[in-house]
């Protein structure tokens, strides 16, 4: 994989408002407001609430409209890199799928060869059926094929010892008889 596959450069957004001078007019027309109310201030509290209202609105449509703007690259880029980590992650998904066929059909080949070279053995060692316990069920496993698709010397070795094994059983059963 190559190193610098994803390159990002960044630049940190900066937001100029004048924030300052809209809080201290805010602040400078609520003063104004600051009574009790009366009969004599009713109806401009009434019209300040309004229109305090109206404008609290349009500050937060303001601030949704200008938040999207600024977001949509970083939703944009979030997009596209979680698209790539998808594409890594479906990709690794298919292998270990083939991986796992891979394996089972290898182990499948290798109980076939140790059942054949355990038969071979005991045929040539001449161990009758009731002496025939020789197991190989730990030998299944991928490092008893070698690359050109044969036992491993050690899985040899392992069956051979065991169907012996056998044998020496036997051996001793028939000096006992």
């Amino acid at each position: 994989m190559k190193k610098d596959l994803i390159v990002v450069k960044a630049n940190t957004i900066k937001i100029d408002a004048n924030f300052e001078e809209a809080e201290a007019h805010l602040k400078g027309e609520l003063e104004k407001y600051d009574v009790v109310v009366t009969v004599d201030t009713m109806k401009g509290c009434k019209e300040l609430s309004t229109d305090l209202n109206k404008m609290a609105g349009e500050i937060d449509k303001l601030r949704k409209e200008k938040l999207s703007v600024m977001t949509a690259p970083i939703k944009d880029f979030d997009a596209k890199m979680k698209s790539l980590v998808t594409l890594c992650k479906d990709g690794r998904e298919k292998l270990l799928k083939q991986i796992k066929v891979f394996e089972d059909e290898t182990r499948k080949e290798i109980i076939i060869m140790l059942h054949n070279l355990r038969a071979e053995l005991w045929r040539s060692n001449e161990v009758t059926e009731e002496f025939m316990s020789a197991e190989f069920d730990d030998l299944i496993i991928l490092s008893s094929m070698t690359t050109a698709g044969k036992l491993s010397g050690k899985a040899k070795s392992t069956v051979k010892d065991r169907v012996l094994a056998d044998m020496q059983k036997q051996k001793k059963d028939d000096m006992r008889m």
